[in-house]
């Protein structure tokens, strides 16, 4: 089972608040002291028969983790806290203290987010390139039954709908780029650790995994394998390739993956092994 990483749309979408006037008190010295630039604070009041009070952000802490919890009783006191990543972490704290709330431990288990962290206009444009596709596929289609194209007519279908096919995965394929751009320039690091950065390419994968199992349907593997290495222009590879392929590390500097880790990734979906 692949270990689910917390993240802000998991605690939004299990009924977290955003806590924006203590986010803003706190965020310059977080910035100033850790390097950490988008300092978030989030709170959840429990529903259990002895309410907790949980407060999560994801500030500078002892173990190098990118969130601390801390939970109070329903007098405010507190009762316990831990630094943590993952959410079967923040499970078995909610066990230990007796509380019913949970978060999502498998991909399956994670509520269909909206999108958001991948650019609109790229969703979109691909959306519209596969209800384009599938209009000429049948407008074709009919045609042909009704012997109504010459011979070069089919050849300039033929050639239309392979053209829009071609678009159809290129547009997938910065769809993917889209998604790691947004997991890269989000994640910070405190430490420059190996298993920093495993952490940072379990999330790319689980978000490109969400677009592949989308639109999986319309993809080809040979076509996805054929564009990468030859149709790409030099300017679309170069957006694949180096995605933002760099991490935050405390105090401004930075942590380079291996910038062929998104293209590898995206063919290793099409059991294409590099």
């Amino acid at each position: 089972m692949n270990e689910v990483l917390i993240t802000k749309e998991i605690l939004e979408n299990a009924g977290f608040e955003y806590m924006e006037q203590e986010s803003k008190l706190c965020e310059e010295y977080q910035k100033i002291t850790y390097g950490i630039t988008d300092y978030k604070s989030y709170r959840k009041w429990t529903d259990d028969k002895h309410p907790i009070k949980l407060d999560i952000d994801n500030g500078w802490n002892n173990r190098g983790t990118k969130w601390s919890l801390h939970i109070d009783n329903d007098a405010c006191e507190t009762i316990g806290c831990a630094d943590i990543d993952y959410t079967w972490q923040f499970n078995k704290l909610m066990e230990v203290f007796d509380s019913s709330v949970r978060l999502p431990e498998t991909e399956e288990d994670i509520v269909e987010e909206k999108e958001s962290y991948i650019g609109e206009n790229n969703i979109e444009i691909l959306d519209n390139l596969l209800e384009e596709l599938d209009k000429k596929k049948n407008e074709f289609i009919e045609k042909r039954c009704n012997r109504s194209l010459t011979i070069i007519e089919k050849e300039n279908e033929y050639e239309n709908i392979s053209n829009l096919i071609n678009n159809v995965h290129i547009q997938f394929i910065k769809c993917c780029a889209d998604a790691a751009d947004y997991v890269y320039s989000n994640y910070e690091f405190m430490v420059a650790s190996e298993s920093n950065l495993i952490l940072l390419e379990q999330e790319t994968k689980l978000r490109i995994e969400k677009l592949y199992r989308k639109y999986y349907n319309n993809l080809n593997p040979v076509t996805i394998y054929r564009l990468m290495y030859d149709n790409l222009s030099d300017n679309e590879k170069s957006e694949i390739k180096y995605a933002n392929k760099y991490a935050t590390l405390n105090r401004f500097m930075q942590v380079e993956l291996n910038p062929h880790f998104i293209e590898k990734y995206i063919l290793e979906l099409f059991d294409c092994k590099l």
